[in-house]
C-alpha cells in the first residue's frame, strides 16, 4: 500500500514538472514556481517514502534549482541585433535578457515577440541547462559531504565524552 501511495505521488510530481515547465512560458512566474515547488515536495515525499538514496534527492533538487534559475533574468551578456535602421552599425546591436544562472540558458531573440520577455519562442539552450544542472548537483553534492562530515564528527564527540 505504501509503495503504491509513493508511486502514485512520484508520477503526480513528475506531472506537474512538466506541466510547470509548459506554465513557464504561458503564465506568470510565480503560479509556474507554485507549480514546480509543489512538485519537487511531492517527488521527495515518494523518494522518502520509497527510502530512495540521497543522490536522487539531489537530482530532484538540482532540476528543481536549475529551473528556478530562470527567475534570475538579467541583460546581457549576450548581445544581438535590435534594430534595422541604425546610424552606426554598433547602435543596432544591444544586449538581450536571458534567463538562468550561473549560464544562461534561455536567450531572448529581438523581432519575434515582445522585446524583454522570455518565452517559448526564443533560443533554449539545452547544453546550458545541463551545465547548470550540473553546477547545482555538485553543489548540493559538496553540502551533502559536508554535512555528513559535521554529523559523523558530532557523533564522535558524543559517544567519547
Amino acid at each position: 500500500m505504501k509503495k503504491k501511495m509513493a508511486t502514485t505521488l512520484l508520477l503526480l510530481g513528475l506531472a506537474l514538472a512538466i506541466a510547470g515547465t509548459i506554465s513557464l512560458f504561458e503564465f506568470p512566474f510565480l503560479w509556474s514556481m507554485v507549480i514546480f515547488t509543489t512538485s519537487i515536495v511531492l517527488c521527495f515525499g515518494a523518494s522518502i517514502m520509497l527510502k530512495a538514496t540521497t543522490t536522487i534527492l539531489i537530482s530532484l533538487a538540482s532540476v528543481g534549482l536549475t529551473v528556478l534559475s530562470f527567475a534570475y533574468q538579467p541583460l546581457g551578456p549576450e548581445y544581438q541585433m535590435t534594430g534595422t535602421e541604425c546610424q552606426r552599425i554598433s547602435e543596432c546591436f544591444s544586449p538581450v535578457r536571458g534567463g538562468g544562472f550561473p549560464i544562461q540558458y534561455v536567450i531572448d531573440t529581438p523581432g519575434i515577440t515582445f522585446w524583454d520577455d522570455l518565452g517559448y519562442e526564443d533560443e533554449i539552450r539545452l547544453l546550458s541547462f545541463i551545465v547548470d544542472f550540473c553546477f547545482y548537483n555538485c553543489m548540493l553534492s559538496f553540502l551533502r559531504w559536508v554535512f555528513q562530515r559535521m554529523v559523523v564528527k558530532y557523533t564522535r564527540l558524543e559517544t567519547s565524552a
